[in-house]
């Protein structure tokens, strides 16, 4: 209808009439694009949104993941330098040998759930956070947790060597009452094997580890790499615990 009336005004020369349906056209097209760049914009920002809540959670169980590995590790160190002590020294063990073969035990394990990464290389891929220094923050996390399987989430050769010492008996209750999986799972390095395995003889077992130089040297390898991760373990908390904080403050949310 306006384009008629458009035409009219010029067929009759009316030049102002012209000029202020012209106006009207532009403004209209221009607040249509407007109002459609908003409606654009303010979707974007809703997923956007939650796509971040997505992140955000996933960060925060990855948090809670290192809190759980950092508790798991210390058992393995603390397993394995009790075992270092046994196996480079001459005196064969006279006593408290279940806890002995249960340090062994521990010293061997590996946490075997990964990071997870999921949410982040699918925000990434979409480009979000779009907030740069929100952004930097998250991307310093993720990058400071990949390629973690290489410090101590690959079983070492100490894992294979010293099990096949241990009598078949003895792995059947170490894996049945001094290891658990829990929610979320979470491994756990228990001792409720002990009283069970005082009725197996384990001294040829033990005898057999210690005249093995090879396996006190994979085992002092194996402490070592969750020294190391030990160390680095309130680094990822500390990295985990920014980005949901940042997270929060750019959602406008209170943790």
């Amino acid at each position: 209808m306006i384009f008629h009336r458009i035409k009219a005004h010029v067929e009759n020369e009316n030049w102002f009439a012209v000029f202020v349906d012209f106006l009207i056209v532009v403004v209209g097209v221009f607040l249509g694009i407007q109002i459609g760049n908003w409606n654009e914009a303010r979707v974007s920002h809703v997923q956007e949104a939650q796509y971040l809540e997505q992140l955000r959670n996933e960060i925060a169980a990855n948090a809670e993941m290192a809190r759980m590995q950092a508790t798991f590790v210390d058992r393995v160190v603390e397993g394995g330098r009790h075992g270092l002590i046994f196996l480079e020294s001459d005196e064969p063990c006279q006593s408290d040998c279940e806890h002995l073969i249960i340090d062994l035990f521990h010293a061997s394990q590996v946490w075997g759930t990964g990071f997870f990464s999921e949410k982040y290389q699918e925000t990434n891929r979409r480009g979000i956070p779009t907030h740069e220094p929100l952004r930097l923050i998250v991307q310093d996390f993720y990058s400071y947790i990949s390629g973690w399987d290489t410090v101590n989430a690959t079983p070492p050769p100490f894992r294979e060597r010293v099990r096949g010492y241990i009598p078949v008996d003895a792995m059947t209750e170490l894996w049945s009452n001094c290891y658990e999986i829990t929610d979320m799972a979470n491994e756990l390095l228990t001792f409720g094997c002990v009283e069970a395995l005082s009725e197996i003889d384990l001294s040829t077992a033990l005898s057999r580890m210690q005249a093995d130089p090879e396996l006190a040297n994979s085992l002092r390898y194996w402490v070592s790499q969750n020294e190391y991760a030990r160390l680095n373990y309130p680094t990822v908390i500390s990295r985990s615990d920014a980005s949901v904080e940042a997270i929060n403050a750019h959602l406008g949310q209170t943790p």
